[in-house]
């Protein structure tokens, strides 16, 4: 008497699935395959962020409160005129605002969009 094993089928070495990850038709040449991620133009400063989330209901003083961080540091930054620095990111986390990484690449990407559209306009 013969026992038949069952054999799983092998594993597809490129997802055949159109929306699977790492997905490329035959059809398509290699170098449209890859995403392309276009930054931001003109993203939000952190201050217009925390604006919308801490200020619909009261004001900078009443949220500096809240926050537990001094409104000489939060003002400037609500107002736009100054960036988010780690030290106020990581009050804003333990405030239970966001955590701090997603503040700092929030103002990084602020930067860095700023800084194109300086060269943009003086080139």
């Amino acid at each position: 008497m013969k026992i038949k094993i069952p054999i799983a089928p092998p594993r597809p070495t490129k997802p055949t699935k159109p929306w699977a990850p790492g997905y490329r038709s035959s059809a398509m040449p290699k170098s449209e395959s890859v995403p392309v991620t276009t930054p931001m133009r003109n993203p939000a400063h952190p201050g217009e962020v925390i604006h919308a989330l801490c200020l619909d209901d009261c004001g900078a003083e009443a949220a500096s409160a809240r926050l537990g961080i001094a409104r000489e540091v939060l003002e400037p930054v609500l107002a736009g005129e100054a960036p988010m620095t780690a030290s106020l990111a990581i009050d804003l986390e333990e405030a239970g605002t966001g955590n701090a990484a997603l503040w700092m690449r929030m103002q990084g990407t602020y930067a860095l969009a700023q800084e194109r559209l300086q060269s943009a306009r003086g080139s």
